[in-house]
């Protein structure tokens, strides 16, 4: 087990907690992946390049993710470059639980609590940090799902079930999948992911 870096903060500013994690998509969708992880006592950054390809087109996505001090989500910027066509897309949550997309408010969304980024696995270390599931223990969120690659921000439920000290059951609408996790809540296994990489700055 990889134990979690933390380095002292300059004064008046958090000690900080980093990694970086590298992933390989399998599948119709073929990718590597590149994510930093932030965790302060103000928040959590997630910071992710994907390189891949979706039925032959190559694909780049870049993507940052901001949550706040009780581990809720509250902007995510997301890049895509689809063959030679570049689409962005910027979600905020208000702390009233107000979302907005590109500017333009977004009803559609509330109740939302975390975001779904649905080019990396990374976004679902969100909800597993801030549940605090106990073994057998079950819940179930409303997240916004930015599906990949089409970009278009749907409200869904998610439930997940931690089935022992490192593993969790996953299931929205008709899906369903097991994944694992380290001792950050960060993906190691899930569906068509594989991390293929950890390491922390000295």
């Amino acid at each position: 087990m990889v134990t979690p870096q933390v380095r002292a903060g300059l004064p008046g500013h958090p000690a900080v907690t980093t990694r970086l994690v590298a992933w390989r998509r399998s599948g119709a969708t073929q990718a590597d992946e590149h994510c930093r992880v932030d965790i302060h006592a103000t928040g959590l950054s997630l910071h992710g390049t994907v390189l891949g390809a979706e039925s032959g087109t190559p694909v780049r996505a870049e993507y940052q993710v901001v949550a706040d001090s009780t581990g809720l989500s509250t902007t995510v910027n997301l890049g895509v470059h689809r063959g030679l066509g570049w689409t962005e897309k910027t979600l905020v949550r208000a702390p009233d639980g107000h979302w907005t997309v590109d500017g333009l408010d977004a009803p559609h969304l509330e109740g939302c609590t975390d975001v779904d980024l649905g080019c990396t696995p990374a976004t679902n270390t969100l909800p597993l940090r801030r549940l605090g599931l106990d073994v057998g223990a079950s819940r179930t969120i409303r997240a916004a799902w930015d599906r990949f690659p089409e970009l278009t921000v749907a409200a869904v439920d998610q439930t997940y079930t931690r089935l022992g000290e490192r593993s969790y059951h996953y299931a929205s609408g008709s899906y369903a999948a097991e994944l694992t996790v380290d001792d950050l809540w960060l993906m190691t296994t899930y569906d068509e992911w594989r991390r293929t990489g950890v390491v922390e700055p000295s």
